[in-house]
């Protein structure tokens, strides 16, 4: 979850606009696409590797292009810039050695997302939508241009290699974290009788996702739709700890309660409560709207040129990266997040070697205390924070500030997520701290950008979920409605700050010249659904069960996958059959007749002992996912 950054005062400064973006951050960048160079089931990452690279202003030389850019593999996907500086891209399947394809609703089953959608559905059902794809390509990318930005400052050219699988894990890494902690939680009990989980229905019909950020706000809202405290009270907990568990189960009075209103009565006492309710869109009605146009061509990010002139001395240079060193080894990031997008953001900077300095409270981040613990300290909090030099400053009070400024001095990038309005509160917007340090890369992660209009709401995942139109992409069980339970977007919003974050290093490195990047998560959901959904093929995808648990059957990835009855020595009937067998041995003989058919992942503790993710996690007080990629030189 992410508090949505403002950028109210952009233009108040004389000496520094930002009404106007700077350049394309990659213009000089080029992307080769060979068709045959991945399987074909990962042909979504491709696409969506060259989406969020036209998104940055890069090129992209596509599958069927019959001369490769000079200097490249040909054979291989590769950047290449106009300096001669080359990252091969190389993507497997999985972590371990398998010629199992990896589509969209194999990866989710394997890697656990399917069992964590399950928590709030009931049933073991694909998302729908090619997010571990879209994951997999922001990784991808953020990795090379770090790479790129490493040969800038010394590194020779690179190679970097990745696993689906293995990418597809890190999206889930505090889930992993928490479920599998000493005294974590307990396994899903079955939701009450008498629950039902969000999002709500008005009386006119008017399917809706709520927020609430205090119990007080929560409270005063439930009292004037006209139930009692007690009963308001219950739903709380469940509600807020939507966020670790991927469910909230709420009690059913609730849902009765606001069946009663109709949803502008519902608006009415949300603002007077101080909650904010949000309706689930249609998405073919939201690409239509000029910000989602915009998003859907250039992502969630803008960009806009901080220093006048090229600065002649960059902080990072001073330590330039090891022969042998990650790429952004000498990059120090100060970073001021909280929850999820920009604390993940700062996460991935340090795994690929940039030194973050992360900011918190008098008395540490609320966070560090969440359950389940490790030892002192929350495992959620853990798995995206680990590794940060951690100091406490008093930013209300003029010496914080001035320790901050200090602290900057001497980055090379500044990552935060306050709520509208904080910087100007704290004046530490963009251009105060252009004029102070004109090589600063100034990064806000936000909801919906850098001035979020009326209409945008608060920027957290499922608001952003209902708001986008993903909520109605994500599919349930049948006359269903509602989004996912499980932080698909602050996840997806916080590797898009990370590649924003490089990109503009890397534009740096080229200019001299210091920026201002917003990354929001609404324009990363925009970039997870350009694509128009393909039309559903009956029983394309989808689970069966088995005897002690269930499996994930793809047709879509089997030759002649519509004779798969006649190969069973049972017959015809595939659902009696796989009800018969034990779920291994199932899948071994679905695969021995050439089908594609995994295991869906029950417990994400057994995660380990899952051959396709061989070598991609390690285990300590908690599951800890290993890097997905390897940096080597060419």
């Amino acid at each position: 979850m992410t508090l949505y950054s403002s950028a109210r005062a952009l233009d108040q400064s004389p000496s520094v606009s930002l009404t106007v973006p700077g350049q394309p951050l990659l213009q000089h960048l080029t992307l080769q696409l060979p068709a045959t160079a991945w399987p074909p089931s990962l042909a979504p990452v491709a696409r969506a590797l060259g989406r969020r690279l036209k998104a940055l202003g890069g090129q992209v030389l596509e599958a069927d292009a019959t001369a490769p850019r000079p200097g490249l593999n040909r054979s291989a996907p590769g950047l290449l810039d106009d300096a001669g500086r080359q990252v091969e891209l190389h993507l497997r399947p999985w972590p371990g050695a398998s010629t199992l394809d990896a589509s969209a609703a194999l990866v989710e089953a394997v890697v656990g997302i399917t069992a964590l959608h399950q928590r709030s559905t009931g049933q073991p059902l694909p998302l729908g939508v090619d997010y571990c794809a879209t994951f997999s390509a922001s990784l991808l990318l953020t990795t090379a241009l770090a790479s790129l930005v490493g040969q800038a400052r010394g590194l020779p050219r690179a190679r970097v290699a990745m696993s689906h699988g293995g990418a597809a894990l890190l999206a889930l890494g505090q889930y992993l974290a928490m479920d599998s902690a000493d005294g974590g939680y307990p396994p899903e009990p079955a939701p009450p009788a008498d629950a039902a989980r969000p999002p709500f229905t008005s009386a006119d019909g008017v399917v809706f996702e709520l927020e609430a950020l205090n119990p007080d706000a929560w409270l005063r809202f439930w009292n004037l739709a006209g139930v009692a405290t007690p009963v308001a009270g219950k739903g709380w907990r469940p509600f807020m700890q939507r966020y670790t568990r991927a469910t909230a189960w709420l009690p059913a009075a609730l849902f009765s309660a606001v069946g009663g209103h109709g949803f502008a009565a519902l608006q009415a006492m949300a603002k007077e409560a101080g909650t904010e309710l949000c309706a689930l869109r249609r998405w073919q009605d939201c690409r239509h709207e000029p910000s989602f146009q915009r998003w859907i061509q250039g992502g969630g990010w803008r960009c806009f040129d901080l220093a006048q002139e090229p600065v002649a001395s960059l902080p990072g240079d001073r330590l330039p990266p090891q022969q042998a060193g990650l790429p952004l080894q000498g990059i120090t990031v100060v970073e001021c997040c909280r929850l999820i997008q920009g604390p993940l953001a700062g996460h991935l900077l340090r795994l690929l070697g940039a030194t973050v300095i992360k900011v918190e409270p008098p008395g540490g981040d609320p966070m560090r205390g969440m359950p389940p613990m490790t030892g002192d300290i929350s495992a959620h909090f853990d798995a995206i924070n680990q590794g940060k030099q951690c100091v406490q400053i008093d930013l209300k009070a003029a010496s914080g500030r001035a320790e901050l400024l200090a602290l900057l001095a001497d980055a090379d990038v500044f990552l935060h997520n306050w709520a509208p309005g904080r910087d100007e509160q704290l004046d530490l917007q963009p251009q105060t701290l252009a004029r102070l340090m004109p090589q600063l890369i100034y990064v806000s992660a936000s909801g919906s950008g850098p001035a979020p209009a009326p209409e945008h709401p608060p920027g957290t995942d499922f608001m952003i979920q209902a708001y986008s139109g993903l909520a109605a992409r994500i599919r349930q069980p049948e006359g269903a409605a509602g989004g996912a339970l499980l932080t698909l977007i602050d996840v997806l919003g916080g590797v898009a700050a990370a590649e924003g974050t490089v990109a503009a290093l890397y534009a740096r490195q080229r200019d001299g010249r210091g920026r201002y990047l917003d990354s929001c998560m609404a324009g990363a959901a925009a970039l997870l659904l350009a694509e128009e959904p393909a039309e559903p093929v009956a029983g394309q995808a989808g689970a069966v069960a088995c005897r002690d648990g269930w499996l994930m059957l793809d047709l879509a990835q089997t030759a002649e996958g519509h004779d798969y009855p006649d190969r069973l020595e049972a017959g015809a009937d595939l659902a009696r059959w796989c009800a018969e067998q034990e779920t291994q041995a199932c899948c071994a003989a679905l695969q021995a007749r050439g089908l594609m058919a995994v295991a869906v992942t029950a417990d994400l503790r057994q995660l380990p002992e899952q051959p396709l993710l061989a070598g991609a996690l390690r285990q300590s007080a908690y599951l800890h996912v290993n890097n997905p990629w390897e940096i080597s030189s060419l």
